[in-house]
């Protein structure tokens, strides 16, 4: 038995799905991490004294302490960018954590130490008030969705073949009608028997008829 096999192209939707918070986040993330690592070669880093010197880059002091901050900080915030939802809430928590760190700064809560431990200014503080602000507000966002064909691999169909039929099935099939057409015929046959009686009386009387005729 023959089988002929052809190819069938399908595609499929596949449907992405953008957080405005993961993007914004990586972006942040890079950014960070790459001024901790700038500023981190300008500093250098000893054991014995990782809050000093103090060093400026791009206009905001920086200490080690401060440069190995901006770089976990960026860490953290890549990822959060990779995690899908969970790292939204991250990013989130993250924004609530730069937002406290600014106000502390711009307040002067505890400006000794701060600006011992960071040299931290009220520019940085500020700065770190709006990148918070704007992670919170964009795990806010709602999500955006896209679908895209794409076209599979194209995988063989094969058509079915033929049922085989057993013969004893085949058999049995035969069998069973014939067993239902014998008792239509049983009834059949009285039938023809009392058709042929009600015939023989009529031939009788036309013999009758005739016997009458001829004596007369």
């Amino acid at each position: 038995m023959s089988r002929e096999a052809r190819e069938r192209s399908a595609t499929r939707r596949r449907r992405r799905t953008v957080r405005p918070a993961n993007v914004l986040a990586a972006v942040v993330g890079v950014l960070s991490l790459a001024m901790g690592v700038w500023a981190l070669i300008k500093t250098g880093l000893n054991t014995d004294h990782i809050f000093t010197p103090t060093k400026d880059v791009l206009g905001l002091p920086h200490t080690p302490t401060l440069a190995l901050c901006e770089i976990g900080f960026g860490i953290l915030l890549l990822a959060a960018a990779a995690m899908g939802r969970l790292g939204t809430i991250l990013i989130a928590v993250l924004g609530v954590v730069s937002i406290a760190f600014g106000v502390i700064v711009v307040s002067d809560s505890w400006s000794g130490r701060v600006h011992r431990w960071t040299a931290a200014s009220h520019d940085t503080g500020w700065l770190f008030i709006l990148i918070g602000a704007v992670f919170v507000l964009a795990a806010t966002l709602p999500t955006f969705s896209r679908a895209r064909a794409e076209p599979t691999r194209a995988e063989p169909v094969t058509e079915p073949g033929p049922v085989p039929v057993d013969d004893t099935t085949e058999r049995e099939r035969v069998d069973a009608t014939e067993a239902r057409s014998e008792p239509d015929r049983a009834v059949s046959e009285p039938e023809v028997d009392a058709s042929s009686a009600d015939a023989k009386p009529r031939s009788g009387e036309g013999d009758a008829e005739t016997h009458h005729v001829n004596t007369a």
